[in-house]
C-alpha cells in the first residue's frame, strides 16, 4: 500500500507574521515518517518558505497538491497533510456577532484556506484510505467537519501516557511557560509565540501583498478579488451572492442603501429562483468545481455600506437570516448539512489547541535553529520514544494525544491538542503502522 505525504511549514520571514519553528517542525515530520513509518521519501512533498529550490506554501499551491495526492490515493494507501504555520480566523459581515468565524490556514501568500476548500479537496478521499492531518497552528479544529472530539478539554482527565516515556530535555527547559498573548513574550532569553495570526495583521499583509487597501470588514471581497479563481471557495461564493443581488437591485430599479423591506423582498426573489437550480448557488456565484456540491455556499465577509460588496451599510447576514431555503446557504463559521459533510470516518485531525487557546512557537535556547512548534515537537517526541521502548508495537491516535497533552502539560504550555475522528479512528494505529 503507497504512502505519501504533503508538509508545510510557513515561517513568513520577514514580515508582521514571523515564526521561527515551522520549517523545523517539516523537517522533524519528514524524519518521523521515513525513518518509522518507512515512508519513501520521494512520496514526501516538501513545500517551505524559505529556500528557492522547493515549492513555496502557497494557498493555490497547497490546494493543488492535495488535490493531487487524493487523486493518487487508492483503498488501502496512507496520506498524511501536516501544516505548521499560522491560523486565523475570517469575522462574519457583522462585526457585532461574536460568533460566526470561519477557521483557516494560512499559507505564505495569505491566501487563506477554510474548511470549505479541503471538504471539497478531501471528499474525493476513499473512505477506507487512511488519512491523517496535523494542524500544528491556531484555529484549526473542526477542519474535517468531524463532530466527534475524542480527546477535547483540559488535559485533566486524559487517557493515561503511553508507558515508557520520559520528558525531554528540549521541553523540560521551559517550566513555567504560561498562556501566550497575542505577541508572544520572552523569557531569559527564550523567545515564544502564538500561531495565531490576528485578522487585523492579516489585513495589514493583504493590503501589501494586493496592493489595496484590506480591512476586516472587507477581506472575502479582497481575497475574491486578489485572488480570483485561486481563492477560497468560501469567499468566492460570498462575493457571487452579493454580485447577484447587486444585479437583481439593479435590474429592478434599486439602490444599495434602499429600505430593508425592499431589499428583503429582492433577496427572497433572488434565493427562490436559486433554490429551482441544482447547486443552489445562483447563477453567476463564480465558486470553483465543486463548491456548491451541497447548495450550501456560505456567506460572509464585507458587508459595509458603499463600495463593490457594500449593501448601505446593512447586514447582509442579518437580511438573509430566516429567508434562505435550507442547503442554499449558511452563515460563516456554519456547516453544511450532515449528509452533505465528509463521511465521519474519512480522516483524523490533531488540532494545535482549544478554540479559545494559542498554539505556541518556542525557541527555547535563543537559536532559531532549535525553533519548534509545541504540538510537533511534543508529537515527535511521544511517537518516537514510544517506538524506541516497543518496537514493532503501534500506538494508537488516542495514546499519541494523550501522550502530546501529558508531555506538554509537564513542560509548562497551555494548549489542550484536540483528537477529532470517529471512535474507531482514535484506536486505529498512529499513521497507520
Amino acid at each position: 500500500m503507497a504512502k505519501r505525504a504533503l508538509l508545510v511549514g510557513c515561517n513568513y520571514p520577514g514580515s508582521d507574521a514571523a515564526l521561527k519553528g515551522c520549517i523545523n517542525d517539516v523537517k522533524s515530520m519528514e524524519s518521523l515518517l521515513t525513518t518509522v513509518f518507512k515512508f519513501n521519501p520521494q512520496d514526501i512533498v516538501i513545500m517551505i518558505d524559505t529556500d528557492p529550490s522547493k515549492p513555496k506554501p502557497t494557498g493555490v499551491n497547497i490546494k493543488n497538491e492535495l488535490t493531487r495526492l487524493v487523486g493518487l490515493t487508492k483503498p488501502g494507501d496512507t496520506m498524511v497533510f501536516h501544516f505548521s504555520g499560522h491560523g486565523t480566523q475570517l469575522p462574519s459581515d457583522n462585526p457585532k456577532e461574536l460568533d460566526g468565524k470561519d477557521e483557516a490556514i494560512v499559507p505564505c501568500d495569505m491566501n487563506v484556506i477554510l474548511d470549505d476548500d479541503l471538504r471539497n479537496i478531501f471528499s474525493k478521499l476513499p473512505v477506507d484510505a487512511h488519512f491523517a492531518m496535523v494542524a500544528d497552528c491556531c484555529h484549526s479544529g473542526t477542519m474535517l467537519d468531524h463532530t466527534e472530539v475524542q480527546i477535547t478539554g483540559n488535559k485533566d482527565g486524559s487517557p493515561d501516557l503511553p508507558a515508557g516515556l520520559a520528558l525531554p530535555a528540549a521541553l523540560g527547559s521551559i517550566f513555567g511557560l504560561k498562556e501566550l498573548p497575542a505577541g508572544g513574550i520572552t523569557v531569559d532569553g527564550q523567545d515564544f509565540k502564538n500561531r495565531s495570526l490576528p485578522v487585523d495583521t492579516l489585513s495589514k499583509l493583504l493590503s501589501s501583498l494586493l496592493g489595496t487597501n484590506v480591512q476586516p470588514g472587507n477581506l472575502r471581497e479582497s481575497l475574491t478579488r486578489g485572488f480570483g479563481p485561486d481563492a477560497s471557495i468560501k469567499a468566492k461564493a460570498y462575493i457571487g451572492y452579493l454580485t447577484q443581488i447587486h444585479k437583481e437591485m439593479k435590474a429592478e430599479g434599486k439602490q444599495p442603501g434602499c429600505d430593508i423591506k425592499t431589499l428583503m423582498d429582492v433577496v427572497k426573489r433572488l434565493f427562490k429562483k436559486a433554490s429551482h437550480k441544482p447547486s443552489g448557488v445562483p447563477q453567476g456565484a463564480g465558486t470553483a468545481p465543486g463548491a456548491g456540491a451541497y447548495g450550501n455556499a456560505p456567506v460572509g465577509g464585507a458587508a459595509g455600506g458603499g463600495g463593490a460588496g457594500g449593501m448601505g451599510g446593512i447586514s447582509l447576514q442579518s437580511i438573509l437570516a430566516g429567508i434562505i431555503p435550507a442547503g442554499v446557504a449558511a452563515k460563516p463559521g456554519s456547516k453544511p448539512p450532515p449528509d452533505a459533510q465528509l463521511n465521519p470516518d474519512v480522516g483524523v485531525l490533531i488540532s494545535g489547541c482549544r478554540d479559545r487557546e494559542t498554539s505556541a512557537d518556542a525557541c527555547p535556547t535563543g537559536d532559531p535553529a532549535q525553533a519548534y512548534g509545541a504540538l510537533t515537537n511534543a508529537l515527535t517526541t511521544v511517537v518516537n520514544q514510544h517506538y524506541k521502548a516497543s518496537p514493532g508495537q503501534p500506538i494508537t491516535y488516542m495514546q499519541v494525544v494523550a501522550g502530546v497533552r501529558e508531555l506538554l502539560g509537564k513542560s509548562g504550555f497551555k494548549q489542550n491538542p484536540c483528537l477529532e475522528c470517529s471512535q474507531g479512528n482514535a484506536m486505529r494505529p498512529f499513521i497507520g503502522a
